[in-house]
C-alpha cells in the first residue's frame, strides 16, 4: 500500500480535492503564490541556500470550483462490484471475491450489451443457474443502473487513498465512504 508521506494534497477555494502533488510541484505552486498553505508541515525541501517548509494541504488561490455535480465513474469490474455491495443480485447473499461474477443480464448472445444498465455480480451457483437464460423467464427482478457518486467520493478511491493509510492531516479533507468499503471487501 502506498505511503504519502512525501505527496501534497492540493483543495479547490470551496475545499474540495482536486489533485496530489509532489513536494517540489507543491513548493512551486507556494513560491509563484498560486496556493495558500493550510496544513502545515515540518517536511523540507532543500535548496542551494537554504531549506523550505512544503505543506501537508494547500489551497488554490485562482481555481474556481466546478459546477457541483454528481458524476457516473468509468465502467470497470470493481466499480460494479462497488455498485452492487460484492453481493449476489439474484440470491443476495454476500460471497467471498473469488467466487463472485459478473453477469450479463440479457445474454450477450441475445444481443445484451456490456453497460452499467446490463451488467450486475452474480455468485458462480446462481450465474450457472441462469446461464443464457433472460432473467424474465427465470422471474428474476433486478435492475442494473448507472452509479452516481460525488466526485469528493471518488478522489480517494482513484488514487488509492483509504482511512488507513491517508496521512492524518488529509483526513478531514477527504470522504472515505467508498474507498473504505472498497478495501474492506478487497481484504477480505
Amino acid at each position: 500500500m502506498e505511503t504519502f508521506g512525501n505527496r501534497v494534497l492540493l483543495l479547490d477555494s470551496r475545499y474540495e480535492p482536486t489533485h496530489l502533488l509532489s513536494l517540489s510541484q507543491g513548493f512551486v505552486l507556494m513560491y509563484m503564490s498560486k496556493a495558500e498553505a493550510l496544513v502545515p508541515s515540518s517536511r523540507k525541501i532543500q535548496t542551494v541556500n537554504r531549506a523550505y517548509e512544503v505543506p501537508w494541504v494547500l489551497v488554490s488561490q485562482k481555481c474556481r470550483p466546478k459546477k457541483y455535480r454528481y458524476v457516473s465513474p468509468h465502467f470497470s469490474r470493481w466499480m460494479v462490484y462497488l455498485r452492487d455491495h460484492f453481493t449476489c443480485q439474484y440470491c443476495h447473499h454476500k460471497v467471498p471475491l473469488p467466487t463472485l461474477t459478473l453477469d450479463h443480464v440479457i445474454p450477450v448472445s441475445r444481443g445484451g450489451q456490456t453497460s452499467w444498465e446490463n451488467i450486475i455480480t452474480a455468485c458462480k451457483m446462481c450465474n450457472l443457474k441462469k446461464g443464457s437464460k433472460d432473467i424474465k423467464e427465470l422471474k428474476y427482478k433486478v435492475r442494473p443502473y448507472r452509479p452516481t457518486y460525488a466526485p469528493q467520493a471518488l478522489f480517494p478511491l482513484k488514487h488509492r487513498i483509504f482511512s488507513m493509510n491517508a496521512p492524518a492531516p488529509w483526513k478531514a479533507f477527504l470522504d472515505f465512504s467508498q474507498a473504505d468499503i472498497f478495501y474492506s471487501e478487497c481484504r477480505s
